[in-house]
Formats: C-alpha cells, sequence, structure tokens
C-alpha cells in the first residue's frame, strides 16, 4: 500500500471533504470561510452565498464552517441533494433538527412545523444554519420558496441562517434581474477561485503531506510547476487527483520523489481517458406531414429569451470553414429542411441541433409535450427556422404545409395541387402594406398571406397563438425594438400581437 511506502497515516489527497485535510494557504477559500463565520456569528446575517467553480473546494470549505461552530450554540443543517421538490426539502431539514423522521407531508402544515421549530430552538440558545451544497441544481421555484422562507425571522433578530454553495450557474440565476428581491437579501457573497500561481500549489501540496504525517519532499520545484500546468492551473480537486496518482506510481517504482515527466504522464492518462467522444446521432426530424404548432405562450421569460438570442445573433461572427447544415443548404440540396435522414452523422462542434417537433392542433398526444423551462434566463431561445402554422382542426385533408426558408423562399406540397398564381381568386388583402410602427420604429410584419387566410378560419384562441407565434418571431428580428433601456418587451409584443390580430380581421 502506497501510504506504509510513504509513511503516511492518512491519504492526503483522497477528493473527500475531510476538513482536518483542510490547507491555510488557498488564500480566496480562507477569505470565504472568514466572512461566512463572521456572518454567521457576530452579523446575524439571513443570506449567505459561495460561489466557485468544478473542483475548486465549495463542500470542503462548509464542512470546516460547520466545525467551527458550537454545538451548543448553533444547530447545522446540511442539504446535498437540493434537486428535489420543495416539501421534501423541507422535510428533510426538519429531520435534521429533530433528529427524527418527518411523517408530513402538506407543504403548508411543514411550514408551520419549521416555524416552530426555529422559535423552539431559539429558546434553547442555538441558533439553525442551513447549508445546502450544490445549490445550483435549485429549481427556480426552490429558490423562490427558500426567499420567502427567510421571512420568517424575529423582529428582532435573525432565527437562522441560509447558507447556499454552488457553481457559477448559481451566480446567473440570482444576479438576473428577476431575482433581484432574492439578491438583495444576500449578506455574505464569496467566490472560490483557484490555486492561483505553481507557489500556491507547492504551499497546498505540502501542506497537506505534512498533515498526513510526513515531512518528506516528494514533489520538488519541478514537479510542482508541472502539476500547476496539468491541473487546469490549480483546480484542487485536479491537483488531488495528479498527484494522489504520482504517489501510487512512484511507489511502485520504487523512486524516492515524483519527477516532472511522472507528474506530465499521470496527467497526460487522464486526458485520455476524459476526451469527450463527439456523440453521434440522427438529427431529429419530424414526418412528411408534419407543421409546426403555433401553441406559443409569451411571457417575460420568453422575451427575455428571445431578447438574449436576438443579441447573441448580432454579435456572432459568421464562421467560414465547416459550417452546420442549414435550412438553405437544404434546399439547394433539393430537400427540406426536415426531410428524414436515414443515416447518422457527425454533429460538428457547436452545432445546435432543431428543437424537438411541437404537437400540431388535434394531436392526441399533447400530454408528450415537454415541460415548461422555469429558469429562462440559463436557456437559449430556441431556434424556429423553418417556420409555419398547425393547420386548423378538421382541415388536414385539404390543407397544404408552408414552409418558409431563410431566403423567404415557400415551398408547398398537397394532397391535391394548388392553381396557378394568375388562377387564384383575387384577395382583398393583396396590394396592401403590411408595416407598423412600434415605438418609432417601421417594421414589415412579413406574415406570408396564405396563413393570414389560413389563420382567419381558426377560432378565436388558436388565432391568439398564433398571433403571439408570430410577434415572437417578429420581435427577435427586430432587435432594435428593444434596444433602448426604456423598451419593455411585453407591451411592444403586445403591440405587434394586437396589428396581427387587426390585420386578420380585415
Amino acid at each position: 500500500m502506497y501510504l506504509d511506502y510513504w509513511n503516511l497515516q492518512k491519504a492526503p489527497f483522497d477528493n473527500v471533504p475531510d476538513p482536518s485535510m483542510y490547507a491555510d494557504c488557498h488564500e480566496s477559500m480562507e477569505k470565504v470561510i472568514a466572512e461566512t463565520v463572521f456572518g454567521i456569528k457576530q452579523a446575524d446575517e439571513d443570506f449567505v452565498v459561495i460561489i466557485g467553480a468544478v473542483g475548486s473546494g465549495k463542500t470542503l470549505a462548509l464542512k470546516v464552517i460547520m466545525d467551527s461552530l458550537e454545538t451548543d450554540k448553533y444547530k447545522p443543517v446540511l442539504i446535498t441533494s437540493p434537486s428535489i421538490p420543495f416539501a421534501r426539502l423541507l422535510k428533510e431539514i426538519i429531520s435534521q433538527i429533530t433528529g427524527e423522521p418527518c411523517a408530513e407531508n402538506r407543504k403548508v402544515h411543514l411550514l408551520q412545523t419549521f416555524h416552530r421549530l426555529l422559535f423552539k430552538t431559539m429558546e434553547k440558545g442555538r441558533k439553525i444554519v442551513i447549508f445546502i451544497d450544490e445549490a445550483d441544481s435549485l429549481s427556480p421555484a426552490n429558490l423562490d420558496n427558500l426567499r420567502l422562507l427567510t421571512s420568517m425571522q424575529d423582529d428582532q433578530r435573525n432565527l437562522f441562517t441560509l447558507v447556499l454553495a454552488g457553481q457559477t450557474q448559481l451566480a446567473r440565476r440570482l444576479e438576473h434581474p428577476k431575482r433581484e428581491n432574492l439578491f438583495q437579501r444576500i449578506g455574505i457573497y464569496g467566490r472560490i477561485d483557484k490555486l492561483p500561481s505553481p507557489e500556491a500549489v507547492k504551499k497546498y501540496v505540502e501542506t497537506r503531506l505534512h498533515l498526513a504525517g510526513t515531512q518528506k519532499m516528494i514533489f520538488p520545484t519541478e514537479s510542482i510547476r508541472a502539476i500547476w500546468e496539468n491541473s487546469d492551473e490549480g483546480v484542487p480537486r485536479l491537483v488531488n487527483r495528479i498527484c494522489k496518482l504520482c504517489m501510487i506510481e512512484a511507489a511502485g517504482g520504487g523512486l524516492t520523489q515524483v519527477s516532472a515527466e511522472l507528474v506530465s504522464q499521470a496527467a497526460q492518462r487522464f486526458k485520455k481517458l476524459g476526451e469527450a467522444a463527439i456523440q453521434r446521432r440522427k438529427p431529429r426530424c419530424a414526418p412528411d406531414d408534419f407543421e409546426i404548432s403555433d401553441v406559443v405562450e409569451m411571457t417575460e421569460e420568453v422575451i427575455e429569451m428571445i431578447s438574449a438570442q436576438s443579441t447573441a445573433d448580432n454579435e456572432k461572427k459568421p464562421v467560414e470553414e465547416n459550417p452546420p447544415l442549414d435550412a438553405t443548404e437544404s434546399r439547394d440540396a433539393g430537400q427540406t429542411p426536415f426531410a428524414a435522414q436515414e443515416t447518422e452523422t457527425e454533429t460538428p462542434v457547436g452545432f445546435e441541433p432543431p428543437p424537438a417537433p411541437l404537437l400540431t392542433q388535434g394531436t392526441d398526444a399533447r400530454d408528450s409535450l415537454p415541460a415548461v423551462v422555469d429558469d429562462a434566463e440559463t436557456v437559449a431561445a430556441p431556434k424556429l427556422n423553418p417556420e409555419s402554422l398547425a393547420r386548423h382542426e378538421g382541415d388536414a385533408e385539404a390543407e397544404s404545409i408552408i414552409i418558409e426558408t431563410e431566403a423567404g423562399a415557400e415551398t408547398q406540397t398537397s394532397k391535391e395541387e394548388l392553381p396557378p398564381d394568375d388562377e387564384k381568386p383575387a384577395s382583398d388583402d393583396e396590394g396592401k402594406i403590411d408595416e407598423i410602427t412600434i415605438g418609432g420604429h417601421t417594421i414589415r410584419l412579413d406574415i406570408p398571406q396564405e396563413i393570414l387566410q389560413r389563420v382567419k378560419s381558426f377560432n378565436r384562441e388558436s388565432a391568439l397563438k398564433s398571433a403571439g407565434f408570430w410577434a415572437a418571431k417578429l420581435l427577435k428580428n427586430n432587435p432594435q425594438l428593444t434596444a433602448s433601456p426604456q423598451s419593455d418587451p411585453v407591451y411592444i409584443w403586445n403591440e405587434i400581437k394586437d396589428s396581427i390580430l387587426k390585420r386578420l380581421s380585415m
């Protein structure tokens, strides 16, 4: 066993959150621990947040903080799987406070029980401190529920402190404007960074070896620099992994020190084993008689997604080499973008497959629609291309599939041929300029006449959904409408939707 070879009393580089192996040479972690302990013990904060990248030591920091709390003054609660529903989250918190399983299931009763426990624990001279690790996996609803939970405080003092630790996704959620009421409650907002230099890695490694029971210089200076370079420049978890493997290899080879060459070999092994294979899968295709549904509910979150996607599209530079297959290329090849493909293709880096087909009206399998994404600010807006409306219920026999390509061309297929343009009955809408002015900007509606005619035959509910769909599309394609800080995307979307509905009534 390599521990005996190096005369170690315990494993120095196991990736476990052992507070006894904490090396107080990680400057950002030391600062976060000190600030959090101060916020709990002296500042009486009710909300503390710790942010750190993968492998930076967040869990170890929480364990060190918990160990620093006097057991006669504080009652710590640790949640390691917070992605569960809020009622189960409350049950787990209550069970750890009482030391007994919680039999209650109803949320309202759980809240009452938790409130009583807060006062009962405070009467005993103790304060509850709830630590939630991996908090970036909290759902948006659970984040809001935790915010409301912090309202259960006494008029003169906070009855408990909530400490969240998570990756940078948690920071993005908390800093989003729609969670300003949650972000303002944060009393301590700390961040754990990587070990900043080879010197910091050297001190980290030597401290952990000393805590494990040896004073030997196992890793010389050149090896330390190799460790820093091969651990993504100081990620503690990667440092531990490399050092442990090197000590095992050196022990097996009868070496007295770990060379830089051995470090590089160990790191290379992980690189070879850890390279992600390019996923091979068939593209998401739709059946030949498929049309994109107009089931679109416009909410503030959807507007935020559209605005974010529009900004990203404007800033994106054209890629010259190996562009992904798009609608234009499919058209040039004589295929529609949704044509079924039988062979597997290699997914290019950065390629986003088209969204899963939405169900058309009248489909019995509507329950298979994907769940609504609550945390919209972390999800890119779906790219709806090609776009068309679902045909009205009962009209499937005679209606054609209208697919609008990026160039604006339209291809039509149907069970019965449409008459030539010169034989089509004249429409009262032809010749009218479909332009509207919103906030001083004039935009074209750009909705094909065939689609307008079809939507006129829809019932009111379907027409509203269709108008909402096209309003969202136009808002996305005209980012100048929301460029001003004073612009209200929801108001502008309603204006466009109302204009479309007026156009339909002509």
